[in-house]
């Protein structure tokens, strides 16, 4: 019994991800509708990665 790692590495780029869009909305050398943009992504993203990572974490998908 192995479990599928795939999963895991999906939720990582999705917080590599959300992490860029939280630092870049503070630059302000970007228009301020880029930055309101790159938070709005940032939270969404947060706000959808918490839940999924809470699942992979309860049911570890595995391979046979």
């Amino acid at each position: 019994m192995t479990v599928n790692i795939f999963p895991l590495l999906a939720d990582s780029l999705l917080i590599i991800l959300a992490g860029f869009s939280l630092v870049y909305s503070f630059d302000k050398s970007l228009g301020q509708k880029t930055r309101r943009i790159l938070l709005i992504s940032s939270i969404i993203l947060i706000l959808a990665i918490i839940p999924l990572t809470i699942w992979l974490l309860k049911t570890p998908l595995l391979l046979n």
